[in-house]
């Protein structure tokens, strides 16, 4: 069974038209470190209680990355639903 996940972090160029160039500092006291980069634009496989701002996630390899633990804040996130157009498509017709 797959589960469905509601989020996705932002990739960087949604990053960057949100926040700009201090795109990696948008929220008021987490940053994006740049060892997280490997989250750009991936599903995010936790829960996320509407009623939290922020969660704890464990990194992919803290080794690696210095830390065993990321705070996530839903500014970093996006909905992980497709995106379904707001208009009607129009009728082509052709004359033959």
């Amino acid at each position: 069974m797959i589960k469905e996940y509601l989020y996705r972090f932002k990739t960087k160029e949604e990053f960057e038209k949100e926040f700009k160039d201090d795109w990696r500092f948008g929220g008021n006291l987490a940053c994006f470190a740049n060892s997280m980069d490997y989250l750009l634009g991936t599903v995010l496989e936790y829960d996320f209680p509407d009623n939290k701002s922020a969660i704890t996630i464990s990194s992919r390899n803290y080794r690696l990355y210095s830390t065993s633990k990321w705070i996530i804040n839903k500014w970093m996130l996006t909905s992980n639903k497709p995106t379904v157009p707001n208009y009607k498509p129009r009728k082509i017709t052709r004359e033959i």
